[in-house]
């Protein structure tokens, strides 16, 4: 073991010297008090020479089926190094890691969830298969597989978007969660789907709004990320979106007030002017004021129309009453001092 500790600090350090007794470490860890040690070190090869990783592949495969759970845990990381760099092993990887993922042992499913994540994102083929087993993972008895699930599920969507639809009414179940980091998590992969899913199922829409009450602050606000990206992507769901996020601006946590106001002023400055005058919030002001330090701001009198023009060079009008368009230009003048033209 002294020695196999030895190597382990060469690994770390040189890698390409520590392969060289490759086949040393594997006869070394047959004895079942230097397991653990021989597959750190051949973790530790597997990240510098990943063209030796069919020769020992075999060996991790059934390491990862030891009597002793703190070898199979090594080993599925072991095997998780394996998966990030040779998509041509990957297959032959598979099967053993969907079984891992129901150990009985909860580190050893959570390492295999991992390794899953890796074998998709690696070889797009088997994701969903993958897909599957993280979903049903994500119903686990045990808090931190469930997260674990959940956040291999958001990679993996990242990679194969065309996976997500069907997988809402999974992550809308976890987003309920008892433990308020597998809602936050659930929530963190609904933006996901959101970005890349420009039908989103109207159920997604209610998750969302009822999530972004929840009563931890920061499920609050992975549910007015994830509206974000709703509103951006799916226009006819965006005014529910901004809705939310006006009534989150007043949210009685400071973070989630001022996550709701950032992300307002990336989604709408109209909505923003709308709930400025809504709510009086002088919190709207520093969001609001740099999209008219940008651009000019005119007003025609005669029409009581405000008009301006966006980053990309659009024409956005405000139709209000006169006398709130005048007290609209003082607010902003007097916060910009003499930075804006004005006509």
């Amino acid at each position: 073991r002294a020695a196999l500790g030895a190597l382990s600090k060469v690994a770390e350090a040189a890698p390409s010297l520590a392969s060289r007794y490759l086949d040393h470490l594997l006869e070394a860890s047959k004895d079942s008090d230097v397991r653990r040690d021989a597959l750190q070190v051949l973790r530790e090869v597997a990240k510098a020479h990943p063209a030796l990783a069919s020769r020992y592949l075999d060996h991790l495969l059934e390491a990862s089926k030891d009597r002793n759970s703190d070898v199979r845990r090594d080993a599925l990381q072991a095997l998780r190094e394996v998966a990030k760099t040779e998509p041509k092993l990957a297959q032959r990887c598979l099967d053993r890691l969907l079984e891992a993922s129901k150990d009985k042992d909860s580190y050893v499913r959570r390492n295999a969830l991992q390794a899953l994540r890796e074998v998709a994102k690696t070889e797009p083929t088997l994701a969903q298969r993958c897909l599957d087993r993280l979903l049903e993972a994500s119903k686990d008895k045990d808090s931190y597989v469930r997260r674990d699930a959940l956040q291999a599920f958001r990679e993996v969507v990242k990679i194969e978007p065309t996976l997500a639809q069907h997988c809402l009414d999974t992550l809308s179940k976890a987003s309920k969660d008892k433990d308020s980091y597998v809602r936050r998590d659930a929530l963190q992969a609904l933006r996901e789907v959101a970005k890349t899913e420009p039908k989103l199922d109207p159920r997604c829409l209610d998750t969302l709004l009822e999530a972004s009450k929840d009563k931890d602050s920061y499920v609050r606000r992975a549910a007015l990320e994830a509206l974000r990206e709703v509103a951006k992507t799916e226009p006819t769901l965006a005014q529910h979106c901004l809705d939310a996020l006006l009534e989150a601006s007043k949210d009685k946590d400071s973070y989630v007030c001022r996550s709701a106001l950032r992300i307002l002023g990336t989604v709408s400055t109209k909505q923003l002017m709308e709930g400025y005058w809504a709510t009086k919030n002088q919190n709207f002001l520093p969001i609001m004021l740099p999209q008219f330090y940008r651009t000019p701001l005119v007003v025609t009198d005669s029409y009581a129309t405000m008009f301006w023009y966006d980053t990309a060079g659009n024409r956005v009008s405000w139709d209000k009453p006169q006398e709130e368009i005048k007290q609209f230009v003082s607010v902003v003048r007097n916060n910009l001092f003499q930075m804006i033209p004005h006509q």
